[in-house]
């Protein structure tokens, strides 16, 4: 006779107010060359990076998300023939910087950016300082879940439980972020006045997210 078990799913939930800010930046333009798009690229990730020195960003805080330079064709007719030629390389360079979420700085960030001649767009999106403990926290309430669930149901069939024999979690990826402001906004240089911040009256919604554990026990 094989062994009984019992197998039970808990479900964890958490709620947490976000205490980190994340600033996503997009850099495109188009050279003729290949050479010259690389290198209006790294002019353009300079500018960043100068505007945002003055706050005390260094330049390592700007971090790379993805960078690609693609060519760049149009269409023309020849002896009512279309057919398509290479007139340049487009590069796009995507940007992220991250600090504790402070009102204030932000609003002087996003002042810094509407400056910089590199005009990148913008987006903003709130997340967590420490997702590792959040995740921690949510496996744990999830186990706790699970555990309780498999003590009614062993109660309520005049069993106990006996060895836990295993415990499958999906690692998968728990959405620790809100993202407000889902697409990117372009800043634009704007006329130089005394007022440096751009204040952004944002308030972000806790991040709420679930996960799952499926746990096996001997029943006695």
């Amino acid at each position: 006779m094989s062994e009984r078990v019992i197998r039970v799913t808990g479900k964890g939930k958490i709620s947490l107010s976000p205490d980190k800010t994340v600033i996503r930046l997009d850099l495109n333009g188009s050279r003729k060359e290949y050479r010259d798009a690389l290198i209006a690229s790294g002019e353009a990730t300079d500018q960043v990076k100068a505007s945002l020195a003055p706050l005390g960003f260094k330049k390592d805080a700007v971090k790379t998300v993805s960078f690609d330079i693609d060519p760049e064709y149009e269409s023309y007719q020849e002896k009512n023939v279309w057919k398509q030629r290479l007139v340049g390389y487009r590069y796009s360079h995507s940007l992220k910087l991250e600090f504790p979420r402070d009102r204030e700085l932000l609003a002087f960030t996003l002042g810094a950016l509407s400056l910089c001649p590199a005009s990148p767009s913008v987006s903003i999106s709130y997340g967590l300082m420490d997702p590792e403990a959040a995740k921690n926290k949510l496996l744990g309430l999830a186990c706790q879940d699970a555990l309780a669930k498999a003590k009614t149901l062993a109660e309520a069939s005049g069993v106990r439980l006996g060895e836990l024999l295993s415990v499958d979690y999906s690692w998968g990826q728990a959405e620790l972020e809100v993202r407000p402001m889902r697409k990117a906004m372009a800043l634009g240089a704007r006329m130089m006045t005394d007022e440096a911040a751009v204040d952004v009256d944002m308030e972000p919604d806790d991040i709420t997210t679930t996960d799952t554990v499926t746990m096996v026990w001997a029943m006695k």
